[in-house]
């Protein structure tokens, strides 16, 4: 793929991903070769060729900003009010998910969202509940080993640890306790909300089949730093 300037001067590769059908497609391209663009114009593809309803139509990204940027040339292409256009970063997209079928995740859809501070403070909580010691067993250490495993989309139960390592040991017994807490406080943090939005497609098939249902066509912005 390469930069152009035009709507109409879309190069092959470009016109060939905008004009994709329905199956899967991976585009791969350096950075500043137009992929974000290409999503625009796919945007606007699938509205006028296509006529796609927008509200058939899922993209996601990772920043706010990009989010913003993405919504904004996508409704300027297709005449449309920005709202109407479902774009948004993945935690947002997943926070409105959480929202919406709360109860079936054990939470209340008014549920608040810890960061990074809140959750080192529950984790130290934690710690000193289990008399552990906070030299040995650090609270940003557990706080890290926690993050890392919900990146992995790992809950409690799937953890697999080392017995001979105390901080993994630890941490797991911790992470089952962080998360009877967050569900008793009515919170997630920043990476609960992407593991409770896979497990509400994974385990909820009435729920996975109403949102294939809503949206015909994902596109994903940056889709190689996904996890």
């Amino acid at each position: 793929m390469g930069q152009t300037n035009k709507r109409a001067q879309l190069n092959p590769p470009q016109q060939q991903a905008v004009e994709h059908g329905d199956a899967p497609l991976l585009v791969l391209a350096g950075a500043g070769t137009g992929k974000t663009r290409v999503i625009t114009e796919r945007l606007a593809h699938l509205l006028h060729a296509r006529q796609v309803s927008p509200r058939k139509i899922l993209a996601v990204t990772f920043t706010n900003k990009a989010a913003r940027e993405m919504a904004e040339r996508a409704a300027a292409l297709c005449g449309l009010e920005v709202g109407v256009l479902d774009i948004g970063t993945f935690h947002r997209i997943a926070g409105r998910l959480l929202r919406q079928h709360a109860a079936a995740l054990g939470l209340q859809p008014n549920f608040v969202i810890y960061d990074a501070d809140d959750q080192l403070q529950l984790v130290k909580l934690l710690v000193a509940e289990l008399r552990l010691d906070p030299q040995r067993i650090a609270p940003r250490a557990v706080r890290s080993r926690l993050e890392d495993w919900k990146n992995k989309g790992l809950l409690p139960t799937a953890v697999k640890v080392n017995a001979a390592e105390p901080l993994e040991v630890a941490a797991q017994k911790i992470y089952v306790l962080y998360r009877q807490r967050c569900l008793t406080a009515n919170a997630v943090d920043f990476s609960d909300m992407l593991v409770h939005a896979v497990s509400l497609l994974r385990d909820h098939p009435q729920i996975r089949a109403k949102l294939q249902a809503r949206w015909s066509h994902v596109l994903v912005d940056e889709y190689q730093d996904t996890n």
